[in-house]
């Protein structure tokens, strides 16, 4: 996370720190198997390498921006995706202003980084151990218990 933690807001980098201590959970209680972030925080959409990455149009929202990010497979065009970066102004006391900030991702898929592992959101997500067998599984809750899903958790 270092190239980016310069740029991302303390409500991002709480949502993160939430979803490394619940993948540290997972693997200590499941030693040997690859953890749900094993490969890493998912920073787009999907894990593929792309040769074409396009910053697109941007819009402000209030005090927010939003800029949307274009993935392009040059050999499978049906792959190609667009993820939203949204975007948040934080007071850097360096430079006495505010700059933009990385408050989240909005993935292709309508999912978003901070959604389930927010402490801001209306969700959280339980990281269950594996089904005997099967694939992970994820579970996410409610804030009032309720589950909202349960599935394999998508790498």
């Amino acid at each position: 996370m270092a190239p980016v933690e310069a740029i991302i807001t303390p409500t991002l980098k709480q949502a993160i720190a939430k979803a490394d201590a619940l993948d540290a959970a997972w693997q200590k209680k499941n030693p040997g198997e690859k953890p749900p972030l094993g490969d890493g925080l998912p920073w787009q959409a999907s894990p593929d390498y792309t040769a074409n990455c396009i910053a697109g149009d941007s819009a402000t929202t209030g005090k927010d921006a939003r800029v949307s990010i274009s993935y392009a497979f040059a050999d499978d065009p049906a792959g190609n995706y667009t993820d939203m970066l949204e975007l948040k102004p934080v007071f850097d006391k360096d430079i006495g202003d505010n700059v933009w900030g990385l408050d989240d991702v909005m993935f292709a898929d309508k999912s978003t980084m901070d959604a389930d592992v927010g402490p801001n959101t209306n969700t959280f997500a339980a990281l269950l151990p594996p089904n005997a067998g099967g694939p992970a599984t994820c579970t996410i809750f409610g804030q009032s218990g309720q589950i909202l899903y349960t599935g394999p958790i998508l790498s």
